[in-house]
């Protein structure tokens, strides 16, 4: 994970996504301050960008599975982790799809 954060902390701040005010802190809608601001719409010009983020978020999110657990993904139904599935190598199995409306 540690050269995913790095490849992910590096993508934003070449396209300058990434601001940084530590005498200025940002304050975000939920009233919460931060040093940090991330402009996410920046990413929205650059899909490679996007996609190594993306990725990040599924790791960290599938890292702890273990096979037969359960997972909706959105917009495709529901999978579970199949019983070969590896630390590193998971292998999901559609168990319930979802209706399309595309005709």
């Amino acid at each position: 994970m540690e050269n995913l954060e790095k490849k992910i902390a590096q993508s934003l701040l070449q396209i300058k996504a990434i601001k940084l005010e530590p005498a200025n802190y940002f304050t975000w809608a939920s009233g919460w301050k931060s040093p940090i601001y991330c402009d996410n719409r920046k990413t929205l010009s650059y899909p490679e960008i996007r996609k190594i983020v993306k990725e990040g978020f599924v790791e960290e999110a599938l890292k702890d599975a273990k096979p037969q657990d359960k997972f909706q993904f959105m917009r495709n139904g529901y999978f579970n982790t199949d019983l070969d599935s590896k630390e590193g190598k998971l292998i999901f199995n559609e168990i319930v799809p979802l209706k399309s409306s595309y005709k």
